[in-house]
């Protein structure tokens, strides 16, 4: 197996700030012809199906739309930096991208990429669950992950003040997840509580036999999303450490 990738990172500096701009009011319908002297005139009339103008409000000024453009940085171990800067509100969105998800899991493993995901964030060597979950809370701030067919991102929310702070805490999930048993006995029963909810999504079952077919068993992508009932209960910790430590880099 050729050497991983190193993991890059987007650096997403970004407020929304939205405001609806009402159009002028429409002008009261016309009483309907033939009408009776003081009836009210109709609510419909002048619509076109009694919730829409019959003509849209004319806009103040055209619209434009200018996409932000990242500026990229390069740091001294080779990590890949993408930032976009929005000061509109003091918010700070940090996305790190691995290249590692369901294509590296191997035969029989089944939902291991995404048993890793979710177990990071599960406790550390330097701090246990419940700690890590206090440490979390404390700066009002979210942090998880989530593996895709080719990637798994691990997401920060932060208030701008708590940046530092809060990159510390994701540089321990993503660099020194401990993978007790305890909590990764935990992640499976959450999982495995998914896969039982998935058998009454008739969509989700036509996508995995849908992937069945095109690709095949054999292959990750072709094995159902989130693996087994069967081959999550086969994984145990170790096998998490393993991945983590052959992927993460």
């Amino acid at each position: 197996m050729s050497r991983p990738a190193p993991v890059s990172a987007l650096l997403l500096a970004a407020a929304l700030s939205c405001v609806h701009r009402a159009g002028p009011p429409a002008a009261p319908a016309p009483a309907a012809q033939g009408g009776t002297a003081g009836s009210a005139p109709s609510q419909d009339a002048g619509r076109d199906d009694g919730f829409r103008a019959a003509q849209p409000p004319p806009l103040d000024r055209p619209l434009r739309f200018d996409a932000p453009v990242p500026v990229q940085r390069h740091l001294s171990n080779g990590l890949r930096v993408l930032a976009v800067e929005n000061h509109a509100l003091p918010l700070v969105t940090v996305e790190l991208m691995v290249p590692a998800g369901v294509d590296r899991e191997r035969p029989g493993q089944a939902g291991l990429a995404e048993l890793t995901a979710s177990a990071l964030v599960e406790g550390t060597r330097r701090r246990s669950a419940t700690e890590l979950a206090i440490a979390i809370e404390d700066l009002a701030a979210q942090l998880g992950a989530s593996a895709a067919l080719e990637a798994t991102t691990v997401h920060l929310s932060c208030l701008a003040e708590a940046l530092e702070p809060g990159l510390d805490l994701l540089a321990d999930v993503v660099t020194a997840p401990a993978f007790r048993e305890e909590d990764v006995s935990r992640v499976k029963g959450v999982h495995l509580t998914g896969l039982a909810l998935k058998r009454g999504r008739p969509a989700a079952l036509a996508h995995d036999e849908a992937v069945r077919l095109l690709f095949g068993e054999a292959n990750p992508w072709g094995q159902p999303a989130g693996g087994t009932p069967a081959t999550v209960r086969s994984i145990r910790a170790n096998d998490l450490a393993a991945f983590h430590a052959a992927n993460y880099r």
